[in-house]
């Protein structure tokens, strides 16, 4: 049971880290089109869609053979541990305890694009005399 809650947890941090980096591209996008803001905001749309592209796959317009983003993965890791009548495999495990990794990398960036990325665009909002970009919640 404590398996199945921690592959559960990883998939919802995964969620979470999607819809806080969807949640901020919007703004950072308007932003991109201001001539003051331009520079600064492409910098970091382009940190938060790399984060975006390694957590799903942003390219696939059919369906998948294979999982290539780490949503896709840790969802088919959940799917094969659901699907068993035994305990996972050491496999599993290994390449759950990879993937969780990879996502706390991923999570580690986009702590990294708000600290750096944000701060820096929000200077520039704030040069301009206009409110700041709020961080997107947990």
């Amino acid at each position: 049971m404590r398996w199945r809650r921690q592959q559960h947890t990883r998939v919802g941090a995964c969620n979470r880290l999607l819809n806080r980096v969807d949640a901020l591209r919007e703004p950072v996008r308007y932003w991109l089109r201001q001539d003051a803001t331009a520079g600064v905001a492409s910098a970091l749309l382009a940190e938060l869609d790399d984060i975006r592209g390694r957590l799903i796959d942003v390219h696939m317009r059919g369906s998948q053979l294979y999982a290539s983003g780490l949503h896709e993965k840790l969802n088919a890791i959940v799917a094969s541990v659901d699907s068993a009548d035994f305990a996972p495999p050491a496999q599993a495990r290994e390449v759950f305890a990879q993937l969780s990794a990879e996502l706390a990398n991923e999570e580690a960036r986009f702590g990294s694009a708000l600290a750096e990325g944000l701060r820096a665009l929000n200077g520039a909002i704030a040069a301009a005399g206009l409110p700041p970009v709020p961080a997107p919640l947990a």
